[in-house]
């Protein structure tokens, strides 16, 4: 039971609310919604091409000095999302260039690439796709919390910048914007922690329940 909770991409230890590897990018990517669902892209982007690359080069590439290779390869892919994100959308793209910037970060510091020598190309990119997705949607739910409540509104990415399409002046005139600050972030994320770890908990005994049966 133990070895199926820690590998699991949700609950495991390498999990965004277990390790805590992208922090930075929890924090800086949820302001707001645009920018969170502008980081899943980059997160889905960067984590798919880059293991996918590494695998295809794996019996060329040598084993010394892989991390540096990895690291250059998110590096470049990243830079890739965030050049065709701003022939997309040039004023939004230089709001989230920072976050954009700690994607290759995190996926250095959650080490994935070195995990996946025993899987097939095809399980290789389910496993980097899904975890992507997983911190990608926790950046989207926090968002959806933090945006609406801290500036009154809730945008998505547009050509022009951002598009508003919800949000009032009384909406913005009650806003608290301590919750979209770097501080309101990290007091969210503290919460958000200690009530995953108690589900966690709750999780680990529902598996152990079931294996004892």
């Amino acid at each position: 039971m133990n070895d199926r909770l820690h590998a699991d991409p949700l609950w495991g230890k390498y999990s965004p609310l277990t390790a805590l590897t992208g922090v930075a990018l929890i924090i800086l990517g949820s302001s707001r919604f645009s920018f969170a669902v502008t980081v899943l892209g980059s997160l889905m982007w960067v984590y798919g091409l880059t293991i996918v690359t590494l695998k295809v080069l794996e019996n060329l590439l040598p084993r010394i000095g892989r991390n540096g290779i990895a690291i250059l390869l998110s590096s470049l892919y990243s830079y890739g999302y965030y050049y065709l994100f701003s022939l997309f959308s040039p004023i939004m793209a230089l709001e989230v260039a920072f976050p954009l910037a700690l994607v290759p970060i995190t996926f250095i510091a959650r080490g994935l690439y070195r995990q996946m020598d025993n899987l097939s190309l095809s399980q290789a990119l389910g496993t980097s796709l899904y975890e992507a997705l997983i911190l990608g949607l926790l950046l989207m739910a926090l968002a959806l919390f933090r945006e609406p409540f801290g500036f009154g509104v809730l945008t998505i990415p547009s050509p022009q910048g951002t598009f508003e399409f919800f949000g009032s002046d009384l909406a913005s005139h009650f806003s608290i914007r301590l919750i979209v600050s770097t501080a309101g972030g990290l007091l969210i994320l503290g919460y958000l922690v200690a009530l995953f770890r108690v589900l966690r908990n709750f999780y680990g005994k529902y598996l152990a329940q079931r294996e004892n049966k």
